[in-house]
């Protein structure tokens, strides 16, 4: 994939398997975000910004003048229930990106992630735009597409949804058991099955570097495939939006617990389905 590609939140979960798999590829790459990198080997590719600080975000976009953009920086828990001030990040730092992105005319191609929390589990959108959050953190990420809709980027972009992703540099679960350990609360892992809809990472990166690519050009897509754990099986496909300077081009929701289909045109998984997690 050649030109650059600059990352915001190249420090956190996904965005490090993001960093990690472009690496390997010998990519042109820079990685903006306030947080260390997880991994110690990224840290040459990032440079310290806040997404909030719109002045610094923007300069440092226009002096990368990347090809392509992926906003992957957010605020990622479910904690907050009292209001959408606490997810500013989601809100205003799109709103940030969104700007410097208008700002930097080498920027061709854009992916904005939202979250498929947009809309409720187990609810089924009618449209891309039905969305029927649950939670703070969905209301937010809803927010957020409205923003980048309403931007005229001019440039070609993409809304992805992911679901639960699971994988390698994954911290958040570790975190909640030291911090129910830290309330001095007993932890007892139960027997009874659970059920949960996880994606892979490696999927969600390739599916994001596609929308980057060859997908952004008309040829076909592979959406996240179907996770596959000890205690339960389902699809987990990836929602997306696409639209382009003239517009909004088209969107494809997960209607069924099949893979998802273009608006341009229909692909098929690429990628098996991970192995077994241990949980």
């Amino acid at each position: 994939m050649p030109g650059k590609t600059l990352i915001t939140g190249g420090s956190g979960f996904i965005g490090t398997n993001l960093v990690a798999a472009m690496v390997a590829e010998g990519e042109d790459l820079l990685s903006l975000d306030k947080a260390p990198a997880l991994c110690p080997g990224h840290e040459r590719y990032r440079r310290p910004c806040d997404i909030m600080d719109a002045d610094v975000l923007c300069e440092a976009m226009r002096a990368y003048a990347p090809d392509r953009v992926m906003h992957l920086a957010a605020r990622t828990d479910l904690e907050e229930s009292e209001g959408l001030a606490a997810y500013r990040e989601n809100i205003q730092g799109t709103t940030n990106v969104l700007n410097a992105i208008r700002a930097t005319p080498s920027v061709k191609r854009a992916v904005i992630t939202s979250s498929s929390l947009a809309s409720r589990p187990g609810y089924i959108p009618e449209s891309d735009r039905d969305y029927r959050p649950h939670t703070r953190y969905g209301e937010s990420k809803a927010v957020s597409e409205e923003l980048t809709r309403a931007a005229q980027l001019p440039c070609t972009w993409f809304i992805l949804r992911p679901t639960t992703i699971w994988g390698p540099w994954l911290m958040r679960h570790r975190d909640e058991v030291f911090k129910t350990m830290r309330r001095g609360l007993y932890l007892h892992p139960g027997g009874a099955p659970v059920m949960r809809a996880w994606g892979y990472v490696g999927n969600s990166v390739v599916c994001s570097s596609c929308r980057t690519s060859s997908c952004m050009r008309g040829s076909s897509i592979s959406p996240t495939s179907a996770a596959t754990s000890r205690t339960g099986r389902t699809s987990s496909p990836v929602g997306f939006a696409a639209g382009t300077p003239g517009g909004f081009r088209g969107a494809c929701c997960a209607r069924s617990r099949s893979a998802a289909t273009s608006s341009r045109r229909s692909g098929d998984p690429r990628s098996s389905p991970p192995p077994a997690i241990a949980t």
